[in-house]
């Protein structure tokens, strides 16, 4: 049935599959209906202030979070097309009817848990020297955030999806994408600042050491996934319609996890300088060198021998550390001395981050550590296995005598450009604030960026345009192919090369705000602004 919120399953069917399961393989997949989930969370604080003397001040700080959120299970049939296993039928059409459609129901040990735990560790030291006018602070944490992914039930219980009529008709087991899903990522970083004032230099001079270890683990059915065609092809012990399972190349099969560690150090120096008692000038100069490992253990060779138009790629390449440099320089001007006129401003370039699952992607997409087996097509199978209700009966039915490690070219991998820079922008602003009469509080600001070496991820197994379509006299555009060789032993046809690099320089951000303000003796505080802007990205939104 198509109706908004009836189901095609019947309670008789959804209540003898969930039974046949706890009777045969001892496992509950969980109710289907008319149930409540709990989603706990905390948050643990504490601090420690210690005034050793007039001169030196010490604090300790504690923080401990969790929470977590419920999800029902992705409609991504991923490594599978959708159209390779749906056939469609009355139920749905070809390529539809997915676990979330109206045609199926999933228990509840399908849905999945994503956490979020957080814990930090920082302390600060502040010293004073020279009566007052030099000063240091030294700060020192670390902070470990984990959020893998959980569900109910049986930790390395298989995915099964039943067919009927072409689609979907009940899901049992996890999420397909659940199993060995975590991001973890340590963070420790060391700060020390000296500030110095002379006559009309307010002098500032620190360094900034930084080591990350991001950690990810992904596993697209990592604990098998098994599609049927029927619930009788099941029962019966039949071969699965569709297989699919990722594991690791370890001889013990122990989950894969991709991690890279980075380090960063930074040196910076500025100086405000009160010019007059009207006017200040802000000056300073950052220097930062990002420095990455080796990726020795990275390498793919079989993936290094394909050709993309004259052009080969390296799983294990790396950028080379290079120092970047970002001037600043700001000012603050106290027209009447009164601060009824002010016009402030400043320039300067800026220095971002990479998102971590990026880079450690790039271990994560080598095939190195992990590989993946699956088909569509029963009869065409190298290795067809019967249904095993955990990962090891899997894998020992695939792999009877042990498995040979064999890696092939990777479908998806991750190649990080090796003069990738960090993205950076150049940001500046210029503001007027006025105290008008009424003792109305007027303000027109300006902002403009521009991005410099944005990243960006191109496919660089994406020929260049040879050929146009013309849907109609109006519209004709670019058609674009894949490189492909006979001689590639994996993903002939449908090779991919997800490149990160840095992008052009046409990407900028501007706004123009004015604002007037004002607020009353008994409490009442009255606000209108108006903001006009515009943006251009290249890469809005990618990422995890």
């Amino acid at each position: 049935s198509n109706t908004a919120n009836v189901n095609r399953p019947t309670v008789g069917k959804m209540d003898e599959i969930r039974n046949y399961f706890i009777d045969k393989y001892d496992y509950d997949p969980g109710r289907y209906q008319g149930y409540s989930i709990k989603t706990p969370a905390y948050k643990i604080m504490a601090r420690l202030d210690w005034n050793i003397n007039d001169n030196n001040k010490l604090n300790f700080r504690f923080t401990r979070a969790h929470s977590k959120d419920n999800s029902g299970p992705t409609s991504s049939v991923s490594p599978f097309y959708a159209t390779d296993i749906y056939d469609g039928g009355a139920a749905a059409s070809k390529g539809s009817g997915n676990v979330n459609h109206n045609a199926a129901m999933y228990f509840e040990n399908s849905r999945y848990f994503k956490e979020y735990n957080f814990t930090s560790y920082a302390s600060e030291w502040n010293s004073k020297w020279l009566d007052g006018s030099l000063n240091n602070v030294t700060r020192v944490t670390y902070s470990f955030q984990d959020e893998p992914r959980s569900y109910e039930g049986a930790a390395d219980f298989p995915t099964i999806d039943i067919l009927e009529d072409g689609a979907v008709y009940a899901r049992i087991g996890p999420d397909v994408f659940s199993p060995g899903n975590l991001a973890q990522a340590r963070t420790f970083v060391l700060t020390d600042e000296l500030s110095y004032t002379a006559g009309i230099h307010n002098l500032l001079a620190g360094f900034q050491f930084e080591y990350n270890k991001a950690t990810n683990g992904f596993q697209q059915a990592g604990n098998g996934y098994y599609v049927y065609n029927s619930w009788d092809s099941f029962v019966n012990n039949e071969y699965p319609k569709a297989f699919a399972i990722t594991h690791s190349n370890a001889a013990d099969y122990s989950q894969f996890k991709a991690e890279m560690k980075t380090l960063q150090y930074s040196l910076y120096l500025q100086d405000q300088m009160n010019i007059s008692e009207n006017f200040k000038l802000t000056a300073g100069i950052r220097f930062e060198m990002p420095k990455y490992p080796s990726l020795k253990n990275n390498y793919n060779e079989d993936f290094a021998r394909c050709d993309f138009g004259g052009v080969s790629y390296s799983t294990d390449q790396v950028p080379s550390a290079k120092i970047s440099v970002s001037p600043r320089v700001g000012f603050n001007w106290d027209i009447t001395g009164e601060r009824k006129y002010v016009l402030r401003g400043g320039t300067g370039l800026y220095v971002g981050r990479l998102p971590f699952v990026w880079l450690v992607s790039a271990v994560g997409n080598s095939n190195v550590g992990q590989n993946q087996y699956y088909y569509t097509k029963v009869a065409d199978a190298a290795l067809k296995p019967h249904f095993q209700p955990s990962v090891s009966g899997v894998l020992n039915e695939l792999y009877p005598n042990g498995r040979t490690v064999d890696i092939k070219s990777p479908k998806d991998p991750t190649i990080i450009d090796k003069d990738l820079k960090m993205p950076s922008t150049w940001k500046t602003s210029l503001a007027f604030d006025a105290k008008l009469p009424g003792d109305i509080d007027f303000s027109i600001e300006g902002i403009f960026n521009k991005d410099i070496n944005p990243a960006v991820i191109s496919n660089k197994a994406i020929k260049p345009s040879e050929t146009t379509i013309t849907f109609n006299p109006n519209d004709t555009r670019d058609s674009y192919g894949k490189y492909s060789d006979a001689s590639w032993t994996n993903n002939r046809n449908n090779q991919n090369v997800f490149y990160i690099e840095n992008g052009g320089h046409k990407a900028y951000y501007y706004s123009i705000t004015a604002q007037l303000a004002k607020s009353f003796d008994f409490g009442l505080y009255l606000s209108a602004a108006y903001t006009h802007s515009k943006a251009k990205a290249y890469s809005d939104g990618i990422g995890d």
